[in-house]
């Protein structure tokens, strides 16, 4: 199949967009060849601007037969992937970069090798298939810069007929016009394919009880391992999406909501000095690092596109005034708007605000700012010249939120941006982890002397500072609400002050004794581990509710695990069986009664509804904590239950997951993201259950949208008010349905990194849309497409700025979901 793809109208910003007009139609596995010929008869072509040159990418001669495409794939592909760029594995696409040399030239001897076009400084293709759903499959195909092939191929799974295909070239501005084929890959040929892509990666995921193996071979085939964000791939990404131009200044600047913009004043601690570094960030003139560090901070906030309301404060560390920058006021309060260097023509002031440093004795600096915001960085955080403008523009639209965040990076030693830190929406579980305490931060300054009173840290440590003041407010009766900026409005040198992570437990010890005395928080090192089990003195009672069909002997076992393991002691454990139709169901439902002390309820047989057997148990107990619990998973840790309990038992907190390991200890479930994959996917699925994971968030305890019911905590009084499970969502998809209507009814839902337990997926009941519920899947995404359109399409805890690719959502998205100017 030939799409012919022509440039999308409109194009999305700052970036070169075609589409595919076909009405295509594929299903199972489809191999995407695109070809990008050469302007002029493959002579090399300058667009207008002269930024990229012609791509030298392309496909087979059009003479060869589309199987014969697909067994030359395939054969490449079982050989394994060639090294170069775009070579890496995909999510459910394998995406070898071969070099084709192209035919002679018109003119060119046929014996002398022709010099490839020189590619894209950096481009990226994505390709995206649209099924009936209304869904998509989005794959991120080779890079197509810098390649001497002629080819872009890659092979995709996708389970459904495909309505639309798309294509997005995103460059500096378009090439030639190309072409896509999509070439349907015989079945021996794409399993090939398949399980050669996948072979270092399957011994570990397929570890665990032989009875589970298909199931866990079909996860591993399905996905691909995670990975954070590469280095080449964010230099691309910030090449293409994070240039800031004079004319986003002037953009910024007519901006309807100008006048409303809030004056920000700047806070910069220094740190102690005996800790920075001593052989980093050493400027020539011979200061010591944090001196660097500080010099540079001031600087850009002295080259803001919108300057500072007031001087500069500074607060310990050296003498703030002793590191002015070159030209700066040595005394005075100038108002906002004032510039230090006069102002264009236009009204855009020519130079930002050059600070005027003082350093007032704690806690002055409380009353300093007056009104507005006050901005706290820590001396080495560098903030790009539009960062002002853009937080006070942002500021404006939100109505005044109480506290704002903004994404930030990594400066290494020769000025080089990686290591980006895409944040989520704020919330209190990765606030207490000690992870978002660092970057662009800004506190409303009527609220300054509320939120800082007894906040003061020992020493000029901003993670500290920022972290008690986001603590103090959260005892206030309306929470404060958070403004998250996804921009990357601050660059972090090698040389700043990290708070240690002590001090930051002590922080959040603290406030969690005001309201569990028995917490502790483990502080060895980032992210920091709340530990909130319950003394058993004030342990809530919990029913402990397992659907079932008894179909599996593994099913004792589980129970076993759970009756020995679990340390928390107000518990029951209630099985709602569908009822048994053969001799081993029911013995086994004896033994659960008679062993364990399991309450067991039958309920009329026919076809498996894992919400309503939930929800008829729920109605037979009264304990007010609910758990809903798979028949196959088992606790690895004792107090896992407690740690649940322990969030359920702090105000707001509505709903409380698990983390869920495979049996080889890889990650099954760390929270659901929306959107990706589909209509949402596990995060950090297939990463070593010990580990980090990127942005060290996969060990922390965290606010979702949604998280798995196959261990599930709720409030009793929350699962009545959103009346349970939805029934007409039988088998899958009920879990992040339930959750969502949780979050709409004004409450939060955690994931409790704490709390582990081993999930034999699908053991009892097999692949869930086999035989009688085969198209029920798609039914099922159809139905929370309708229904939540809005929260699939803006997860608010996945950040616009990351890929919505299944087993790649920690890598840049091509293109960010986001609008860079005012509307």
């Amino acid at each position: 199949m030939r799409c012919d793809l022509r440039p999308r109208d409109p194009a999305p910003p700052a970036c070169a967009s075609l589409e595919a007009a076909a009405g295509a139609v594929a299903d199972g596995w489809v191999l995407a060849l695109l070809w990008l010929p050469r302007r002029g008869n493959g002579a090399r072509a300058e667009p207008a601007g002269g930024a990229i040159r012609g791509s030298g990418i392309g496909l087979p001669p059009p003479d060869m037969p589309p199987r014969e495409m697909a067994r030359d794939i395939a054969r490449e592909t079982a050989a394994g992937p060639k090294a170069g760029p775009g070579a890496a594995p995909q999510n459910h696409v394998h995406a070898p970069a071969p070099s084709v040399r192209p035919p002679a030239a018109a003119g060119q001897p046929a014996d002398r090798p022709r010099q490839p076009a020189a590619g894209p400084a950096c481009a990226r293709v994505r390709l995206l298939l649209l099924d009936t759903a209304g869904g998509s499959r989005e794959v991120l195909m080779p890079k197509a810069g810098r390649l001497s092939g002629r080819r872009l191929s890659t092979s995709i799974l996708f389970t459904g007929p495909a309505t639309q295909v798309r294509l997005d070239l995103f460059a500096a501005s378009p090439t030639a016009r190309p072409l896509l084929w999509l070439v349907r890959l015989p079945r021996a040929l794409a399993a090939v394919a398949l399980l050669a892509s996948r072979l270092p990666q399957l011994p570990a995921r397929l570890a665990g009880p032989w009875r589970g193996l298909p199931g866990r071979l079909r996860a591993a085939l399905a996905h691909a391992e995670p990975s954070a964000a590469d280095p080449a791939d964010y230099r691309d990404w910030v090449s293409l999406f994070d240039q800031w131009s004079d004319a986003d200044r002037a953009a910024l600047w007519r901006s309807p909501r100008r006048p409303a913009w809030p004056a920000i004043h700047a806070l910069v601690l220094a740190g102690p000095n005996d800790t920075a570094p001593d052989d980093v960030g050493q400027a020539a003139a011979g200061r010591g690092a944090n001196e660097a560090a500080l010099a540079a901070t001031l600087a850009s906030l002295a080259a803001q596109w919108l300057p500072l309301a007031s001087p500069v404060l500074g607060l310990a560390g050296p003498d703030l005034a002793a590191m002015a920058p070159q030209g700066s006021p040595s005394h005075g309060t100038p108002s906002q708007g004032t510039p230090s260097q006069g102002m264009s023509a236009d009204g855009i002031p020519s130079q930002g605000m050059a600070p005027n440093p003082a350093a007032p004795e704690s806690p002055s600096w409380i009353a300093a700012p007056g009104d507005g915001y006050l901005l706290i960085l820590q001396a080495g955080e560098v903030l790009p010249p539009h960062a002002t403008a853009l937080l006070a523009d942002r500021i404006a639209a939100a109505a005044a939120p109480a506290i704002v965040v903004a994404d930030e990076d990594a400066l290494d030693r020769l000025g080089r941006r990686s290591d980006p830190v895409f944040k989520p929406q704020p919330s209190l579980g990765l606030i207490l982890s000690g992870l978002a305490t660092t970057g662009a931060w800004l506190l409303r300054s009527d609220l300054l002397a509320e939120a800082a009173a007894g906040a003061m840290p020992a020493a000029a440590q901003a993670e500290a500072l920022r972290l008690a003041l986001w603590l103090n407010l959260c005892d206030r009766p309306d929470p404060p609400g958070v403004l998250h900026v996804p921009f990357v409005l601050v660059h972090r040198r090698p040389d700043t002050h990290r708070c240690p992570p002590a001090l930051l437990g002590a922080i959040a010890e603290r406030h969690l004794r005001a309201r569990l005395e028995d917490a502790t928080v483990d502080a060895t090192a980032l992210p920091l581990r709340p530990h909130l089990a319950p003394a058993l003195a004030r342990e809530p009672e919990v029913a402990i509710i397992i659907p079932t069909r008894l179909a599996s002997a593994h099913v004792f076992d589980c129970a076993a695990s759970l009756a020995g393991t679990t340390s928390y002691g107000r518990l029951s454990l209630i099985y709602a069986v569908s009822e048994p139709d053969h001799a081993r169901g029911r013995s086994l439902a004896r033994r659960l009664v008679r062993e364990f002390g399991a309450r067991v309820i039958v309920y009329p047989g026919g076809s498996f509804n894992y919400s309503r057997v939930n929800n008829l148990a729920a109605a037979t107990c009264q304990a007010e904590i609910l758990c809903l619990l798979n028949d196959d998973v088992a606790p690895i840790r004792p107090e896992w239950l407690g740690e649940m309990v322990g969030w359920l038992m702090l105000p707001g907190i509505g709903a409380v997951g698990a983390r869920l390991l495979y049996p080889g200890g890889l990650v099954q479930h760390a929270g659901m993201v929306l959107g990706v994959g589909g209509v949402c996917s596990h995060i950090n699925r297939f990463l070593p259950g010990s580990a980090a994971g990127p942005q060290s968030r996969a060990l922390a305890d965290q606010e979702f949208s949604a998280v798995t019911g196959a261990c599930l905590a709720v409030r009793r009084q929350v699962f009545d008010s959103v009346g349970g499970l939805d029934e007409a969502l039988p088998v899958s998809l009920n879990d992040i349905d339930f959750c969502l209507r949780v979050r709409r009814a004004g409450w939060r839902v955690m994931l409790a990194a704490g709390a582990e337990l081993t999930h034999f997926e699908s053991l009892s009941l097999g692949n869930h849309y086999q035989g009688e519920r085969e198209g029920q899947e798609a039914a099922e995404a159809r139905l929370m497409r309708g229904r939540w359109p809005e929260a699939i399409a803006a997860d608010p805890f996945h950040s616009p700025n990351l890929s919505r690719q299944a087993g790649h959502e920690w890598q840049p998205g091509f293109p960010p979901r986001l609008v860079r100017h005012p509307g």
